[in-house]
């Protein structure tokens, strides 16, 4: 019997089917890769104060875990978070909010405390307890209308029919804000994430 030999047409279909089950067993294990964490490149977004003060921690600890995957942390104000969030420009982002975003979704993880700061020297440190009445008296010290708690300590004042109070200072982080009021300069509201360690030393 005459041997059955493949047509040229029939050799180059096979090479590319060959090729192509290649390419299929590849992309199916990246895909596991990536599924169990060990490659792949993850884009998270994050609003300043989460991003700056509880992310950090958390990130190590994920690289230490699967040192394979490429993790790249955006740490921005929170509308502009959102907005790489619409654009797929990030695969998913942690923020500080009390409302859900337009347009999608949101899972809340945790509550955060907002506290009332102030320096150790101020007349107010000294009180066992403080009333909001009180409080709206003083001059703050904020980071200004973009950030993220600043917009969550407005709502709560509002909640409670406050709607201004005097500004004596507005700074473009938290850092500076944090300095600015242990010199007396002024009060604030504040994340509890990123004041822990003033509140254990004394500086606030």
């Amino acid at each position: 019997e005459r041997p059955v030999r493949p047509t040229e047409a029939g050799r180059i279909a096979t090479q590319y089917a060959q090729e192509i089950f290649g390419r299929i067993e590849e992309l199916q294990n990246r895909l596991a890769e990536i599924r169990d964490s060990k490659a792949g490149r993850m884009i998270i977004g994050a609003s300043t104060s989460v991003g700056s003060y509880l992310l950090p921690p958390l990130v190590v600890r994920f690289k230490r875990l699967h040192p394979g995957v490429e993790l790249l942390l955006r740490i921005a104000p929170r509308a502009l978070v959102y907005e790489d969030l619409r654009m797929s420009r990030s695969d998913f982002a942690f923020v500080l909010a009390t409302t859900p975003p337009p347009s999608l979704c949101f899972v809340p993880l945790r509550a955060e405390r907002l506290v009332f700061v102030c320096s150790p020297r101020h007349l107010l440190a000294r009180a066992k307890r403080v009333k909001l009445k009180s409080i709206i008296k003083e001059t703050f010290v904020t980071a200004g209308q973009h950030s993220d708690y600043v917009s969550m300590a407005n709502e709560v004042l509002r909640s409670y029919g406050i709607e201004n109070y005097t500004v004596a200072m507005e700074l473009d982080n938290m850092e500076a804000v944090k300095s600015a009021i242990s010199l007396n300069l002024g009060i604030g509201f504040l994340p509890l994430l990123g004041v822990r360690k003033e509140l254990r030393t004394g500086e606030l």
